[in-house]
């Protein structure tokens, strides 16, 4: 817990840090899936490449959405930004489902 001073010099004590050590331990979890994912599907031969190109869109990617996300707090403010990107990333979670598990939207055949 981290103390901090309060008005009327009390010191009180917050619990912020626990919402960041388990993005900490979760975006450990993921990070580690991810490479073993990675690692399993690539080639061999062309996984250097895969992940140069994968490193080159994501860090790009980051940049620009540091520079977007300023852009938008300094127009809509911190709530309005909250929700609009809390919305954009559940569309963008169903889109990429939809277009990634195809097998899961077929029928399947019930004649056997």
């Amino acid at each position: 817990m981290i103390e901090h001073s309060m008005p009327g010099g009390q010191v009180g004590r917050s619990n912020r840090c626990i919402p960041s050590g388990l993005i900490g331990v979760v975006d450990t979890i993921v990070a580690v899936l991810l490479t073993t994912f990675r690692v399993k599907v690539i080639p061999e031969e062309t996984l250097g490449q895969a992940v140069g190109m994968l490193l080159l869109v994501t860090d790009g990617l980051a940049a620009i959405g540091t520079l977007l996300g300023g852009y938008l707090l300094s127009w809509f403010g911190t709530t309005s930004t909250g929700m609009l990107l809390t919305g954009g990333m559940f569309m963008l979670a169903v889109a990429v489902s939809r277009v990634t598990t195809p097998a899961q939207r077929q029928p399947h055949d019930r004649a056997n």
